[in-house]
């Protein structure tokens, strides 16, 4: 019987929280760490995805539901459908995309990336944000583009500039970093 190892390990990460930007310095507020200053020259890399969420729940609602009967007339059996009110257990199962954007810092272990549900856009982007994530994410990845342009960018960064067709969604957040860590070289 062969063993398997079901442990699952994430590479050496770090949460963005926020950041500013300044000519030619990054300001990025991890999760544990506070502020870091990053010249934008040390960005060696951008990174994006879509995670896959799928979430499950039972809805339960009274419906009219069609009953086959039967009966008698005349002596011969007739079928029919009538409605009958119900109550009906549904599973509904809901799927969503969230993106999210890594980064690679010259002389960093961790990955840094952001969810952009948990991201503080209007600290990063000021006036210019706005009320759709989506927009948001548009906009960051734009200025983190023009700010670092020395980075590698991935495909999916380059779809969301609008240079290639955007890639499938990954299915977590560990598919994601994993990937970066085997596609980007360690920081010197």
């Amino acid at each position: 019987m062969s063993q398997t190892d079901f442990t699952s390990t994430f590479p050496p990460n770090s949460r963005i929280v926020s950041m500013r930007f300044e000519p030619g310095i990054l300001l990025v507020e991890l999760e544990d760490q506070g502020e870091v200053r990053v010249p934008a020259e040390q960005v060696t890399g951008l990174f994006g995805a879509g995670l896959l969420r799928e979430s499950t729940r039972l809805v339960t609602e009274r419906k009219f539901v069609d009953q086959q009967r039967h009966g008698r007339v005349l002596g011969m059996r007739v079928d029919y459908t009538t409605q009958v009110r119900k109550q009906v257990t549904e599973t509904v199962v809901d799927k969503e995309i969230q993106p999210v954007l890594a980064l690679r810092v010259s002389g960093v272990l961790e990955i840094w990336y952001l969810n952009s549900t948990s991201f503080n856009f209007r600290k990063a982007l000021g006036p210019d944000m706005s009320y759709a994530v989506g927009m948001n994410l548009k906009t960051l990845i734009r200025r983190l583009a023009e700010h670092c342009p020395g980075a590698v960018q991935d495909e999916s960064i380059r779809a969301s500039l609008g240079l290639e067709k955007p890639p499938p969604p990954l299915d977590g957040l560990l598919t994601f970093l994993n990937r970066i860590a085997a596609e980007s070289s360690p920081p010197s």
